[in-house]
């Protein structure tokens, strides 16, 4: 007897996809990145936007950023603080400007691929998450951050019905 190889259905491509998602989660939420890892502090406004004060988080990023122009892990904060909160223009407004002065900003891209996804703009989204994945191995990221690009990308290109590219 041949057995023949099952192929996944789309509702077990989900559940894979949510254990994914839950994993990568806790992985990045384990660790930290960037300087504030070596230094053991976090940058000002993220344990506001951990308890959920998006407001307060987001005067607290802005008035860090105003002297630390070029801190990719507060400005990552801040494009999470403004998308939680439905500022989507801000978000990207704020990324394509940061992105202007550091092109390889892999975390940075990633949320600017988000909220081109939120705002239905999928081929952008999945040109972005492609080179947020590529940003991310060059600067060496954590793993966590690498592999949370590739599932959010996986998602949008399975949603854009391109299941064939998502499986990769």
């Amino acid at each position: 007897m041949v057995h023949k190889p099952r192929t996944l259905r789309n509702h077990d491509r989900q559940w894979i996809l949510v254990v994914l998602l839950i994993g990568i989660a806790l992985a990045a939420f384990a660790g930290s990145s960037g300087v504030y890892a070596q230094s053991q502090q976090e940058p000002p406004g993220q344990a506001e936007l951990k308890k959920g004060e998006y407001d307060n988080a987001i005067k607290l990023l802005t008035a860090h950023l105003a002297s630390n122009t070029k801190d990719e892990a507060a400005h990552k904060l801040l494009l999470r603080a403004h998308i939680e909160t439905g500022r989507y223009t801000e978000a990207e407004a704020a990324a394509r400007k940061f992105l202007l002065k550091r092109p390889d900003a892999g975390g940075v891209r990633h949320e600017l691929a988000e909220i081109l996804t939120l705002t239905g703009r999928s081929a952008d989204a999945i040109n972005e998450y492609e080179r947020a994945i590529a940003d991310l191995r060059t600067a060496r990221a954590a793993t966590s951050e690498v592999l949370q690009s590739q599932l959010r990308l996986a998602e949008v290109l399975d949603s854009a019905g391109q299941e064939d590219r998502a499986q990769k």
